[in-house]
């Protein structure tokens, strides 16, 4: 086995043996969710060497509404890679996807299958229960050539004290407080406006008393 650590912070892992003198394409299998696509898209590049030309890439879709932003997804590495003369193609898969059927149908001699640490498959133990593993460990059983890639996957931040403060707590703070000086505008309007009647009222009141006292004197 052969661990790289290439920048990007991404680790490629190649299992059973170390990476074949010679690649006719990269097969790729891409989970859905949020990836590093630029890295990704190097770390490919590193991965295909000098004598690879094609990448063929297999991408998940949960959910048909998130098909846009998957297309959006390939199109962008798709486009790294040409930058590169690697020539890509690829085709979306949605749905409960038997990727190890899937990988069967694809692979030619010659092909290195290329997929995520974090894109994992159950798998029955001994004792009948069920745990999921890296679906490279499912296709290295199979005597194919797999790379794992670690790193692409980008992960939600952790919840911790001083992010759920930015996040949830003080944004919360913000509109109750915008609600209560809302309100005390509001008030403050209704009383200076009781007040700049009351006064306009007082004033008319004087004036005509004035005028009315004047008028009387003559």
């Amino acid at each position: 086995m052969a661990v790289k650590s290439p920048p990007f912070g991404i680790t490629t892992h190649w299992l059973r043996s170390d990476r074949p003198s010679t690649i006719r394409r990269l097969l790729v299998l891409l989970p859905d969710g949020d990836l590093n696509e630029a890295g990704l898209a190097r770390v490919l590049v590193r991965v295909a060497g000098h004598t690879c030309e094609r990448v063929h890439l297999i991408i998940g879709v949960d959910d048909w509404a998130q098909i846009g932003l998957a297309r959006l997804r390939v199109a962008l590495i798709e486009s790294m890679l040409r930058e590169v003369h690697l020539e890509p193609t690829s085709e979306l898969v949605a749905g409960n996807v038997d990727w190890v059927q899937l990988v069967r149908q694809h692979y030619l001699p010659g092909d290195v299958v290329v997929c995520l640490d974090e894109h994992t498959l159950p798998v029955r133990t001994t004792n009948f229960g069920i745990e999921v593993r890296p679906i490279s460990q499912h296709l290295a059983m199979l005597h194919m050539p797999v790379c794992d890639l670690q790193g692409v996957v980008i992960h939600p931040p952790t919840m911790t004290v001083e992010r759920a403060f930015k996040v949830w707590i003080a944004p919360l703070v913000i509109i109750v407080g915008s609600l209560a000086l809302e309100a005390m505008f509001f008030s403050w309007a209704r009383h200076w406006a009781d007040w700049a009647r009351n006064t306009v009222i007082a004033v008319y009141t004087a004036i005509e008393v004035i005028s009315v006292a004047w008028l009387a004197r003559k």
